[in-house]
């Protein structure tokens, strides 16, 4: 009796996860890959969840771009692939793309942005963190005075990894120590006259390293500092 219940309840569960499987075939709605006519992108589009950035050589044509998707199986995208549009203002307003499974059971939605050398599109430093790098580099001259050692940040490489920034730079600032190489802040190109210190401007350095500092100002006054140093 025991053997034919194993059985039936075997059979059975093959039964449904076939069915699932074969389900699962035809209720996927995503978006495998993108990519974007002419020369236009200096790298692969960056495919998230529901989310993809597509980076931008400068001087594209940001009001005629015309990306193109691959689909999983039997999907359908609204608007259409490779349909022309406007990414002009990507920040408040994300470009919204549509797909629907080969059963017309499941949609997703996804946004998709434009950014210029690593910026998101009408995202500027200039425009958000003026006072910010004004503060942190006169703390920086009220410790260290006209001795202050090379400052640089890596956020423009990494993008802002919100509650990881502070972990990420740190290991970053050791490797720094380790590999006697001073990363670069890239993109730099615009200096602020309040802001003249020495910030490694677009490529790295070689230097010989003893200690490290690693300054991370989070949202809503999160401030951390952290000192690292070679053991003689």
């Amino acid at each position: 009796m025991k053997i034919k219940t194993l059985t039936s309840c075997f059979f059975l569960a093959f039964a449904i996860s076939s069915c699932i499987q074969d389900e699962a075939l035809n209720a996927e709605a995503d978006i495998e890959t993108c990519s974007v006519p002419g020369d236009v992108l200096n790298r692969e589009p960056i495919i998230g969840n529901d989310e993809i950035t597509l980076p931008l050589k400068k001087g594209a044509d940001i009001t005629k771009l015309a990306p193109e998707f691959t689909l999983t199986p039997g999907a359908t995208i609204e608007p259409a692939s490779g349909t022309v549009r406007d990414f002009t203002d990507t920040k408040d307003k994300p470009l919204l793309y549509t797909v629907t499974s080969e059963d017309k059971q499941w949609t997703k939605q996804y946004k998709v942005s434009a950014m210029f050398s690593g910026i998101p599109t009408s995202f500027h430093f200039e425009e958000v963190t003026p006072v910010n790098d004004k503060n942190e580099t006169a703390a920086l001259k009220a410790v260290f005075g006209d001795k202050c050692p090379p400052v640089s940040s890596t956020k423009g490489q990494t993008g802002h990894c919100l509650g990881g920034a502070g972990a990420i730079e740190a290991v970053i600032s050791i490797m720094a120590m380790r590999d006697s190489i001073i990363p670069p802040t890239i993109n730099y190109e615009t200096p602020d006259p309040e802001c003249d210190l020495d910030y490694v401007p677009n490529k790295a350095r070689k230097a010989d390293i003893k200690a490290v500092m690693s300054n991370s100002f989070g949202f809503g006054g999160t401030n951390g500092v952290v000192i690292f140093k070679k053991l003689d």
